[in-house]
C-alpha cells in the first residue's frame, strides 16, 4: 500500500483521537508548516515535498494526513469563513443616529480579520483555481455572509443596484483590498482613517434620503484630464521588450501576452514559468525569449500595456458629471469591466505580489502612481473631496477607488465569478454616485 492510499490518513479538523497524540502533534506541525510556507511563497509555489521538509518529514509521510495541499489549504479558509460569518451577525442597526459608528465598527472589524488571515484571503482565489474542490467552501462563505447581513441592509440597498447580496459582497472585497492595497502601496496611511473614510462613504450610500431621491445633479468643476498619454507626454517606450514589434511579428507577441496574462492570472506571478506561457501561445519556448530576456520583462510590458490603457479610460471618462445620468454611467462601467476582463490579472499582480521585487517593484510603483493621481484629482473634484487633510498622509479614498474599480469587480467577476457582470455594473454604479461622488 502506497503513502497515498494509507488508512492511517484522516480529517484534519481538529483532534482526531484515532490517531493519538503523537498523529495530532505530527499534523499540526504540518499545518503550521504549510501556513508558513504559504506566507513566503504563495500557494502555486509550494509543493507537499516542501511542506513535509519544513515540518521535518518528508513528503510522503504528509500523505498520510492530507490527500493533497488543497486539502491543508482548506483548513486556513474554513478559519477566515468562520470569522467573517461570526462578525457578521454583529452588524447592527445603521438608520439610527448613530448608524455612522455602527458601521465603522463593522468595518474595522472587518479589517482586522483580513489583516490576520492575510495569506489565506489573497491566496484563496488562486489556490481555488487549481483546486475546484475549494470553490463550494468560498462560494457557500459568501451567500452565508449576504444571508448574515440581510437584515440590515435589504432594506437600505435600493433595488436597481441587484439588492443586498451583490452590496454585501462588494463590501467584503473592499474592505479586503483596500487592506492590502495600503500594506502594499502606502503604509504611512493609518488603517483607522481608511476604515473610517469607507464607513463615511458605506454610510452616506445606505442613508435614507437616498430611498426617495438620488442627490440632485450638482455644478461642480469637471476634473480636468492629465496628459499621461497625450502625445506631448514624456513616456518611455513600453519596457521589457528586447526589440522593436514589426508588422510581421505583432501577431506572435500579442498571442505570447494574450497567453502571459491568462497563465499570470491562473498560477499568479510566483506560479507562472517561461514554458507555461509559451504553451498556452502554442509557440516554442525560444520564441518568447525571442522578445523578453526573462519572466520579469515580459511582465514588465503587460504591466505597461495595462497602465496606460487604464489610465486613458479614466482621463477620458471618469467625470462627476458622467454619474449623473444613469445610461452615461453605466456605459463608461461597461468600457471599464472590459479592461478589468483585459488587464484585471496584472493590475491584480503588480499591486500586491511584485512589490519587494527588486526590479519589477520600482517600475510597478511608477504606474500605480499614474493611476493613483488620476483617482486623486477625482476625489479632488468631488464635493465629498478631501476636506483638509495633512497633504503628507495619502488620502484614503484613492485607495477605496482603486479596491472599488479594480480588485472588486477582478476578483468577484473575473477571477471568482460569483457575481454577473449587470450586478457589478450596477453595484459600482450606485457606489460612485451616491457615494464617492455625490455631495451628500
Amino acid at each position: 500500500m502506497t503513502d497515498r492510499e494509507s488508512p492511517t490518513r484522516r480529517s484534519p479538523y481538529g483532534n482526531n483521537s484515532t490517531l493519538g497524540a503523537l498523529g495530532n502533534r505530527t499534523r499540526m506541525e504540518i499545518v503550521e508548516a504549510a501556513r508558513h510556507l504559504f506566507s513566503e511563497r504563495g500557494y502555486h509555489a509550494v509543493t507537499v515535498e516542501m511542506i513535509g521538509e519544513r515540518a521535518g518529514r518528508s513528503g510522503p509521510s504528509v500523505y498520510q494526513y492530507f490527500k493533497n495541499k488543497g486539502e491543508i489549504f482548506r483548513i486556513f479558509v474554513d478559519e477566515l469563513g468562520g470569522e467573517l460569518l461570526a462578525h457578521a451577525r454583529t452588524l447592527g442597526d445603521l438608520t439610527g443616529a448613530d448608524g455612522q459608528i455602527v458601521m465603522y465598527e463593522f468595518i474595522s472589524g472587518l479589517s482586522r480579520i483580513f489583516a490576520q488571515h492575510r495569506v489565506t484571503a489573497i491566496e484563496w482565489p488562486v489556490a481555488e483555481e487549481a483546486e475546484h474542490r475549494l470553490r463550494s467552501p468560498a462560494e457557500n462563505f459568501l451567500e452565508a455572509f449576504s444571508r448574515e447581513v440581510r437584515p440590515q441592509l435589504e432594506p437600505l440597498v435600493p433595488a436597481y443596484a441587484g439588492g443586498y447580496r451583490p452590496f454585501a459582497f462588494a463590501v467584503l472585497s473592499i474592505v479586503q483590498w483596500s487592506e492590502y492595497t495600503r500594506r502594499s502601496r502606502m503604509p504611512q496611511l493609518p488603517q483607522s482613517a481608511l476604515d473610517r473614510y469607507l464607513a463615511t462613504i458605506l454610510h452616506r450610500i445606505l442613508s435614507p434620503h437616498h430611498l426617495i431621491e438620488d442627490a440632485q445633479p450638482s455644478h461642480r468643476q469637471s476634473a480636468q484630464p492629465n496628459n499621461f498619454l497625450t502625445p506631448d507626454a514624456d513616456l518611455p517606450r513600453p519596457p521589457g521588450l528586447r526589440k522593436p514589434i514589426t508588422t510581421r511579428s505583432r501577431a506572435t507577441v500579442e498571442r505570447i501576452l494574450t497567453a502571459a496574462t491568462a497563465v499570470f492570472a491562473q498560477n499568479s506571478y510566483a506560479g507562472t514559468t517561461i514554458q507555461q506561457i509559451a504553451d498556452r501561445a502554442r509557440v516554442a519556448k525560444p520564441s518568447v525569449y525571442t522578445y523578453w530576456v526573462d519572466q520579469r520583462a515580459l511582465f514588465s510590458t503587460l504591466a505597461y500595456n495595462a497602465s496606460t490603457a487604464i489610465e486613458k479610460l479614466l482621463a477620458d471618462g471618469l467625470q462627476g458629471e458622467i454619474f449623473e445620468n444613469e445610461s452615461g454611467g453605466q456605459a463608461w462601467i461597461d468600457e471599464w469591466l472590459d479592461l478589468i476582463v483585459e488587464h484585471g490579472a496584472v493590475l491584480h499582480i503588480w499591486t500586491h505580489e511584485v512589490v519587494e521585487d527588486a526590479e519589477l517593484g520600482p517600475t510597478a510603483e511608477q504606474m500605480y502612481a499614474l493611476v493613483a493621481a488620476r483617482l486623486n484629482s477625482l476625489i479632488d473634484s468631488s464635493p465629498f473631496g478631501r476636506g483638509d487633510p495633512d497633504p503628507a498622509v495619502p488620502h484614503p479614498g484613492t485607495i477605496l477607488l482603486w479596491a472599488l474599480l479594480v480588485e472588486f469587480p477582478y476578483t468577484l467577476a473575473v477571477q471568482l465569478p460569483e457575481l454577473d457582470r449587470t450586478q457589478v455594473r450596477d453595484v459600482i454604479f450606485m457606489m460612485l454616485k451616491r457615494g464617492y461622488l455625490s455631495g451628500g
